[in-house]
């Protein structure tokens, strides 16, 4: 987890995960993007974005931001045997993700977007190890360690000296352009908002030094995800002005769309049948 990504939130205001922990769970995405966009002291930047993301959570309201989506997490994380099993799982699909950014960032080597795309897919890459060393933290001595061994594959091990290649295009994400930063950016606010349950999570089954620890592991995670959101809302304020394509309208298409896409997800997939709104 490097600080080479564009953006950077405000380092000096303390733990960013207890400082999202205060608003409510509904706030929480709309916080988290000012939090990137709006370092203490300064003008917000992308304030386009931030009124359309404003309005994009209000019409289509996705199921991390909701209070009972929260309730499904705390009352899953009563086993620790699944808080175990999320963060392998975590742990897989952001090495997953790091994949697919590398082949996005390989199909435009050599322009800005690229290089923020590939520093993208070194973080993840690092998250997908950043996950499995929360296990190690939380739950110590509890995967085998063979098994432990092999979970190190999930990560790609990209490192920022590492070069793009033709064959690595293929592995691009499905979605690409001014569409793919929009799920890009949608996908770190989730990703932020998950970070703030695990924590209160992590804190049933570690305690002392090791809740100090695997704290400051989600904070990291939690600061990587501000510059993602940073850079991710000035592309998207950048490429929706040079396409002429309303804000508002790009980012409710690209909620709903990303709703759907996750909705398959366990809990994403409880709270759609609990409420009846199943997409």
């Amino acid at each position: 987890m490097r600080e080479t990504t564009s953006g950077a939130a405000d380092r000096s205001t303390g733990s960013e995960s207890l400082w999202l922990a205060e608003r409510s769970v509904r706030e929480r995405p709309l916080a988290f993007a000012r939090r990137a966009l709006q370092p203490r002291g300064r003008s917000p930047a992308c304030p386009r974005y931030l009124a359309a993301l404003e309005r994009a959570l209000w019409t289509e309201f996705p199921p991390f931001a909701a209070e009972a989506y929260a309730e499904l997490f705390r009352s899953a994380s009563d086993s620790g045997q699944w808080v175990a099993m999320w963060l392998m799982r975590v742990a897989e699909t952001e090495g997953q993700r790091a994949r697919r950014l590398w082949g996005l960032a390989a199909r435009g080597a050599g322009g800005k977007d690229a290089r923020l795309l590939k520093q993208h897919a070194v973080d993840e890459s690092d998250h997908a190890l950043a996950y499995l060393a929360l296990l190690d933290v939380v739950f110590p001595g509890a995967v085998p360690a063979q098994f432990r061994r092999e979970l190190d594959a999930l990560s790609p091990h990209y490192t920022p000296r590492q070069k793009l290649s033709a064959e690595d295009a293929a592995e691009g994400e499905e979605v690409s352009g001014l569409d793919g930063h929009v799920r890009l950016n949608l996908e770190e606010l989730r990703a932020a908002a998950r970070l703030v349950l695990l924590r209160d999570a992590i804190a049933r089954y570690a305690s002392g030094e090791r809740l100090a620890r695997a704290a400051e592991r989600v904070d990291a995670l939690l600061r990587d995800e501000l510059r993602h959101v940073a850079y991710t809302a000035r592309l998207i304020e950048d490429g929706a002005r040079a396409e002429e394509r309303p804000l508002a309208e790009l980012l409710c298409t690209g909620l709903r769309a990303y709703n759907r896409a996750t909705s398959e997800d366990a809990l994403d997939y409880s709270y759609h049948v609990r409420f009846g709104n199943y997409p």
